[in-house]
């Protein structure tokens, strides 16, 4: 029993990166801005949490921490643009997961209220080079809020980018099945009516929640509807990005149509598996794409075997804003950067698939400001590898997020270290 706390506690520990903020500064290494040009022997200051200079023949301030770069490359920190990071820890067993509410119509919930900051796959999947991810609420046509997180920190607060980083909207697929005969019994809360009487159901809630906003503020406490009413104006206002999961073309045309008479101005497909099929359309239309994981074959015997991984190089083609993301029943964030060699493999340009790794989610999500590409005052969020970072075989050297050096260590290091010999 004692042994096996200690690899509990040794695993939280590993949750809990250091947080001495201190000025580093990398020289001598190749740094991938994304943004720019990639500097071949390049230097990277870190000062107060933030890229302080980033270029070539930096000076190196006094009393910082310097890190030979020789060898190494320096890349931002990768974003999972949909995952349920923290909010799902054992597939299975309840208890453990929390990315889920009842109800149909739930915008004002938000995802960083159930972060769970010491969950397994924090420290795991940011060893994976995964700074920054996209917490996303499921159940219902409206969900909620998803949180826009990084990967450390002393509490959740410290970890979030955008606590209310995207509205998440379910729209009702035409193609879609009867939950199976297990989802029915486990689930019996589950809505089984038909798509048209939910999307009705949807666009007259949106409806009241535009004209509640014209009303203006009441100067009195808010009901629980009003709460949500107040939830979802900033995506009608267009100040929020707005996930609507959908996958078959059918769908996706539908969602778009909705979209636009419902004037959402920033909107990105999730999953989007035929987005292939409708890339013209996609780029016309002016939404973006969060494809799901690439490595894996098609759902329909008669397409061809290779078109899910070829699909990203068909949307770079066509002018489609896209990322890679790998949400999954459980969290699958660490297979993140072999997601987008395998892309790489199926014809996506490498600057493009670094492009999507980083600097193209964040403009999705509107923190291109902030994060997605190594810029003098961006948040310092960066990885040091020993090679290309789409080379699985290649290591993590060196992490930082937020300017803070955050130890290579996981629940996965610390069994590995513990049942090796």
């Amino acid at each position: 029993m004692s042994a096996r706390c200690i690899v509990v506690a040794a695993a939280l520990a590993a949750a809990a990166p250091v947080l001495a903020q201190e000025t580093v500064a990398i020289k001598d290494a190749r740094v991938v801005t994304v943004s720019g040009p990639t500097l071949e022997k390049g230097t990277v200051v870190i000062k107060d949490g933030l890229i302080a200079e980033v270029g070539m023949g930096v000076a190196i301030p006094s009393g910082a921490r310097v890190i030979d770069g020789t060898g190494l490359t320096v890349y931002p920190g990768l974003i999972d643009a949909d995952s349920v990071v923290g909010l799902r820890e054992v597939p299975g067993v309840t208890p453990s997961d929390d990315y889920s509410e009842i109800g149909e119509i739930n915008p004002q919930l938000i995802a960083a209220n159930a972060f769970h900051r010491d969950s397994a796959y924090v420290a795991i999947d940011r060893i994976a080079g995964v700074t920054t991810v996209v917490s996303s609420p499921t159940g219902g046509i409206l969900p909620g809020h998803a949180s826009i997180m990084d990967l450390a920190g002393s509490t959740v607060a410290d970890m979030e980018i955008a606590r209310r980083g995207v509205l998440v909207i379910d729209y009702p697929k035409l193609l879609d099945f009867e939950p199976g005969a297990y989802q029915r019994v486990r689930r019996p809360f589950l809505d089984r009516r038909p798509a048209p009487a939910r999307i009705k159901e949807l666009v007259e809630f949106l409806a009241a929640a535009r004209q509640y906003g014209q009303q203006g503020a009441t100067g009195r406490a808010l009901t629980p509807l009003e709460l949500k009413y107040e939830a979802v104006l900033p995506a009608l206002e267009g100040k929020e990005t707005v996930y609507i999961p959908v996958d078959s073309d059918v769908d996706m045309r539908a969602a778009i149509q909705f979209a636009q008479e419902q004037k959402l101005s920033r909107v990105a497909l999730v999953g989007a598996a035929d987005s292939y099929k409708i890339a013209p359309f996609l780029k016309q239309s002016g939404v973006s794409v969060i494809l799901g994981a690439v490595d894996h074959l098609p759902v329909r015997e008669d397409d061809p075997v290779d078109i899910v991984c070829r699909t990203p190089a068909i949307l770079h083609e066509a002018g489609v804003p896209f990322t890679i993301a790998t949400r999954a029943p459980w969290t699958d964030a660490r297979n993140l950067r072999h997601d987008v060699g395998v892309a790489v493999a199926c014809g996506l340009p490498r600057e493009a698939a670094l492009r999507a790794l980083s600097l193209t989610p964040a403009e999705i999500l509107g923190v291109s400001d902030r994060l997605g590409s190594i810029d003098k005052g961006k948040r310092a969020n960066l990885v040091l590898y020993d090679g290309d970072i789409l080379d699985y075989g290649t290591h993590l050297e060196h992490l930082f997020i937020g300017g803070n050096a955050v130890p290579l260590t996981s629940r996965h290091t610390v069994l590995y270290e513990q049942y090796k010999d």
